[in-house]
């Protein structure tokens, strides 16, 4: 029981550090866009 959950849970922390580095990424970018506008 305990090794299944684990499987599926590493899939998840992976899952979701790879959409929070694309979500801060992303802020990132907007960052440099706004200030070269300015």
């Amino acid at each position: 029981m305990e090794r299944s959950k684990a499987v599926p849970d590493l899939g998840m922390i992976t899952y979701w550090e790879r959409e929070i580095d694309g979500y801060n990424t992303g802020i990132i970018k907007a960052n440099k866009r706004l200030k070269r506008g300015r």
